[in-house]
């Protein structure tokens, strides 16, 4: 999940990708229903065509020689989202029965050394960068890891995995707004209207599992 979303942003916007990767609700309703047996009203599967039809415009957003690069940048996304689904909700369980601090120790291990293994078999070296690249990355491991994942891992023993997943929209919000702001990134109309229509299949869904 942490791996393929980073490796999506060579590709796709920082709203697309935050869109796509934060569209886990979906995927776990779907993956509740195939292996937990869950059965869901019209609402969820509404929302889950209305964000298919989203993602649908994203992708065909970009024109030229753009579009294939941009694909792989859907697909990269739409694939972390789903590997964040299974996350919540083995996290759910583990959670249950292991402490905060163990179970994030774990976690963030295991990508660290997915990471590592990714980094040896591409050859790409993690020396020889501006002293500002460390500092960018201690910040990244600092804020929205330890502090940010961490929190998220925390409320997962107390609160369903679709409840944690719907406050992952606000990071959305906020991480195209800051996008503006610190790297001129203006999303194009396409983008932003099929972001929309996802965001609001997530929303439905999410309610219609509420309901159950």
């Amino acid at each position: 999940h942490f791996n393929l979303l980073i490796a999506a942003l060579d590709h796709v916007s920082i709203m697309v990708n935050q869109v796509l990767v934060n569209s886990s609700p979906l995927w776990i309703g779907l993956l509740e229903v195939a292996f937990l047996k869950a059965r869901f009203g019209r609402l969820v599967w509404y929302g889950l065509f209305v964000a298919i039809f989203g993602g649908i415009i994203i992708a065909l957003s970009s024109g030229g020689a753009a579009e294939d690069i941009q694909l792989l940048g859907v697909i990269l996304a739409l694939t972390g989202s789903m590997a964040g689904s299974v996350y919540l909700l083995i996290g759910r369980a583990v959670r249950r029965k292991l402490a905060s601090i163990p179970y994030v120790w774990l976690v963030f291990s295991s990508g660290a050394i997915v990471g590592l293994i990714y980094l040896i078999i591409s050859g790409t070296p993690i020396t020889g960068y501006p002293a500002t690249g460390y500092f960018w990355l201690l910040m990244l491991t600092l804020i929205p890891q330890i502090i940010g994942h961490s929190m998220f891992n925390y409320v997962m023993a107390f609160l369903p995995a679709t409840v944690v997943s719907i406050s992952a929209q606000i990071v959305t919000v906020n991480a195209s707004i800051l996008a503006i702001f610190l790297f001129s990134e203006l999303p194009s109309l396409p983008q932003i209207v099929g972001g929309a229509v996802i965001i609001s299949g997530v929303v439905l869904a999410i309610y219609g599992q509420n309901k159950r």
